[in-house]
């Protein structure tokens, strides 16, 4: 593991251990109304209760605490972390998630293992664009042909610009944790994630930008991907 990805699975071990509460465990302001407008947006755009689906992955899932309030209706959920402290916490409080600790890039899943492949605020942590691409190919890999993708919270960087100085300021302060300085967050091109799921064989890919809360401004958006047949 590089040295980038051992300092933010440090922080990540810290930001567990400074929070009791699970939605500051999940680096997110502990204001629950946030988190029911995350929730609600979420299921406004990508079907996880319609039917019953036989596997559900979340990767990037922390302490489960987003899985359990989406309540996808699944024979086998499962929450895939590569920070082993908030999947001991998220084991505690649940017994229908299946906790696994493992790398978002390296996720330990035969082909096609997945109906619903969920992936929410993770990819601006990621170290590079080339890392971000290989996780792309992961989560694309372990779904179902037929199934669903949702990549959520994505920094565009086509749309970086439209971030106030005042909040770049605010965001960059150093007395924030590393993972939490805009400086180190991964700003992704949405038009070359979109062709890279084309050239894998999407049948469909759609690219939301986020809307309806303070906290999700214009330049954080959505991907939906449906993965065709093999060709």
């Amino acid at each position: 593991m590089d040295s980038y990805r051992k300092r933010m699975q440090r922080e990540w071990l810290l930001n567990s251990q400074k929070y009791t509460d699970s939605i500051g465990m999940t680096g997110r302001r502990p204001i629950p109304e946030e988190f029911t407008a995350i929730i609600d947006e979420i299921h406004s755009r990508f079907d996880l209760t319609s039917a019953r689906f036989h596997r559900v992955l979340d990767v990037g899932c922390n302490n489960g605490y987003l899985l359990e309030q989406l309540n996808p209706d699944a024979d086998m959920i499962v929450g895939v972390d590569f920070c082993n402290l908030p999947l001991t916490e998220g084991k505690k409080h649940s017994d229908d998630i299946h906790f696994i600790q493992a790398e978002a890039g390296h996720l330990p899943f035969p082909d096609n293992s997945f109906d619903r492949v969920i992936c929410y605020s993770l990819f601006h942590y990621l170290p590079s664009t080339n890392s971000a691409i290989s996780v792309s190919k992961e989560l694309y890999r372990v779904l179902t042909v037929g199934g669903s993708l949702f990549i959520g919270d994505l920094f565009s960087r086509d749309h970086r610009h439209l971030i106030p100085a005042n909040e770049v300021a605010h965001w960059d302060d150093e007395s924030r944790p590393f993972m939490h300085r805009f400086r180190n967050w991964l700003f992704i091109s949405i038009d070359e994630l979109r062709e890279l799921f084309n050239l894998s064989g999407a049948s469909n890919v759609i690219m939301i930008p986020q809307h309806g809360t303070k906290r999700c401004p214009s330049f954080r958006y959505d991907i939906i991907v449906k993965k065709g047949p093999l060709t």
